[in-house]
């Protein structure tokens, strides 16, 4: 039965006592919007800041104290109403209601609603407003929830999208961008020039506070709707400390690639809810310090729920042992993941998918299997072999063309991005260009060569190869 949504705004009043320390710029503030209230109580720290003491009579939006004094008025109230919290979130609860489900799910003081009948959704609307007062309520198959645009309008089938928050990256990011790329990162993503390098040119104080804004903007885009960036954007926040021109030049590709289709979104589909699939590959010796890089898909029919992209800790020796630390890596999220669907109420089973067979014979067998080349494998990396003999998660081949885990490792481009990307999004292949944005007409020098500011980055030159162009962009 197609599930009925409905989102809540929530403001409340707390009659607790909470007596807080404002300091910095907040006690500035509130000495500002009062001055005859505030001013003569403000005081100077240790560190030669403002210090406000102040008593709180309602809580006061915005602070961590607040959002839990929330929270604990909130999961009160529901508890008392019979809800059950799942323990693997906190902030999801269920109750049986006529024989099917309600859930709750909410952030901060955003709430939202699912269950299959109107008239329930109604009769709980009524109970919150009995406590809260009236409630600024969205009904129906599409909403706004946190900067995400939500439509549940095709059954068995929800739209996250986030196109004005896209257009706003775009239109904030500090320089223009005249054409669109046509994947989110080259093949020099992962090279970097050494601090002491003639050639790197660090940031200005405000040139790097720019690019910090944008992959922050980036990381919230990519962790809700646009997992076809989530490689290229974990990258860019490992460099936020100290950027350069190099790493502006790699900002500027994915700005540019989000240029295409701003309003791409990720559809998600559950074919089986009794089976939770794991797409685990990992990319071999990758960054400079030859490092692997761990990417991981989950998904219960189409589209990626949950994913990761993460550069991996230690050196690896091989392939095989990359996709073993891969695997590691991956599956106390595989493990959460089991563990929160089924305490939402489906008995499932998860199944590993691997396209290394010689991996998939170490995490079967463990050290039985292990060879002169992988005997040094710390024993906590055949954890996942304990996993799989308690019977929870299964383990199959995959081929390498259909592992969807390989677009989190590394930039990819042409054919295998788009075929990748249709996986990962649940979208076509071949996402026609959205006419608002200008088409690109030739491949500029960047793209070609992984020139960022007029030096080669170091590290073997990109493969480059000539293509025809219509009017409308590149094909």
């Amino acid at each position: 039965m197609h599930t009925k949504s409905q989102l809540l705004n929530v403001l409340v009043d707390d009659e607790e006592e909470v007596l807080m320390v404002l300091r910095g710029d907040l006690a500035e503030m509130m000495a500002l919007a009062a001055p005859e209230v505030y001013r003569p109580y403000v005081a100077t720290g240790p560190s030669g800041k403002p210090v406000l003491y102040v008593k709180l009579l309602r809580a006061l939006y915005g602070l961590l104290k607040s959002a839990l004094l929330f929270y604990k008025k909130l999961w009160g109230d529901l508890q008392q109403r019979g809800f059950v919290l799942n323990p693997y979130d906190p902030c999801v609860c269920n109750k049986t209601i006529n024989g099917s489900q309600m859930t709750i799910t909410w952030h901060v003081d955003d709430l939202k609603i699912s269950h299959a009948s109107d008239e329930a959704i109604s009769d709980c609307i009524s109970w919150l407003e009995t406590i809260y007062g009236t409630l600024d309520a969205s009904r129906g198959d599409k909403h706004e929830y946190l900067g995400m645009n939500l439509d549940y309008s095709s059954p068995g089938k929800v739209t996250v999208s986030m196109e004005q928050f896209t257009r706003k990256i775009i239109d904030e990011f500090p320089e223009a961008l005249p054409r669109y790329a046509e994947s989110p990162a080259d093949d020099s993503l992962f090279r970097v020039r050494d601090t002491d390098n003639p050639t790197r040119h660090p940031f200005s104080k405000q040139r790097a506070e720019a690019f910090h804004r944008s992959v922050a903007q980036l990381l919230f885009l990519c962790a809700c709707s646009r997992r076809d960036i989530k490689a290229a954007v974990t990258f860019l926040t490992t460099r936020v400390k100290d950027p350069d021109e190099d790493d502006w030049g790699k900002l500027r590709r994915v700005i540019r690639y989000l240029m295409r289709n701003p309003s791409l979104g990720l559809c998600l589909e559950a074919n089986d809810l009794s089976l939770i699939h794991w797409h685990i590959d990992a990319s071999f010796a990758v960054h400079n310090d030859m490092k692997g890089h761990t990417g991981a898909s989950m998904s219960m029919g189409r589209g990626s729920i949950m994913d990761m992209s993460a550069k991996q800790k230690i050196v690896s020796r091989s392939s095989t042992e990359a996709e073993i630390v891969g695997v590691d890596d991956a599956t106390t999220r595989m493990q959460w993941a089991q563990l929160f669907v089924e305490a939402q109420g489906y008995q499932c089973s998860t199944v590993l998918h691997q396209d290394n067979e010689a991996a998939m014979r170490l995490e079967l067998n463990g050290k039985r299997s292990s060879s002169k080349r992988t005997r040094h494998l710390n024993i906590r990396y055949f954890y996942i072999t304990d996993q799989l003999d308690q019977g929870w998660v299964t383990v199959r081949h995959c081929p390498t063309d259909a592992m969807v885990g390989d677009f989190f490792t590394k930039p990819l481009n042409g054919v295998k991005f788009r075929e990748l990307r249709a996986q990962v999004l649940n979208c076509p292949i071949d996402v026609p260009t959205e006419p608002r944005m200008s088409p690109m007409t030739d491949v500029p020098a960047v793209v070609a060569t992984g020139v960022c500011c007029g030096t080669p980055i170091p590290g073997p030159r990109p493969r480059t190869r000539r293509r025809a162009v219509s009017p409308e962009g590149p094909g």
